[in-house]
């Protein structure tokens, strides 16, 4: 009897300890606060490279540690040349934002050959930087999804919305 390999179609939980345990929120905000003490504008840039070194590292981690469902995807893109908008930086965004803020899953709330929009609700390095309306966490995750889509060759421009307390996330790619 042929014994059958067990395939694994979710994310490795190894590969998410190892981004959580090498960027932890509570760093980001000191290094955000520390920054800040300099001038707002320090604090901000050191969001935006923090938003960049986290992408990367997601983007080197998520290719060494492939899921059967990233696997089945990119046999997808290279056969039909359609899904690697959005489907796969979606992937590689739900590596960072499960990892980064201990969420079950992400909430995808527009998924299109255009648009790939998210929401992230309570998030925690929000909270810990605190800074009310100014929200200059959105430096980090502005950062984050750029480097993501930038990387994997995708044109896009991303904005993010306050809606009702929660940042939502919009990357739109000119067709």
């Amino acid at each position: 009897m042929i014994e059958a390999e067990r395939l694994s179609f979710e994310l490795n939980e190894e590969m998410l300890k190892m981004i959580a345990e090498e960027y932890k929120l509570e760093d980001i905000a000191v290094s955000f606060k520390n920054a800040r003490e300099e001038s707002v504008d320090s604090a901000r840039e050191a969001l935006h490279s923090l938003g960049q070194q986290v992408a990367k590292r997601v983007l080197q981690l998520g290719e060494e540690y492939p899921d059967r469902t990233y696997e089945i995807l990119k046999e997808a893109v290279d056969h039909t040349g359609a899904y690697k908008f959005p489907l796969v930086p979606q992937r590689f965004a739900e590596i960072a934002y499960l990892a980064l803020l201990d969420l079950r899953f992400l909430m995808v709330v527009e998924n299109n050959p255009k648009r790939f929009v998210f929401q992230i609700k309570n998030c925690r390095l929000r909270s810990l930087i605190g800074e009310g309306n100014l929200k200059p966490c959105r430096q980090f995750c502005i950062a984050l999804v750029e480097t993501i889509f930038g990387d994997l060759g995708l044109d896009v421009s991303v904005e993010i919305k306050d809606i009702q307390g929660c940042c939502e996330i919009c990357a739109e790619r000119g067709l």
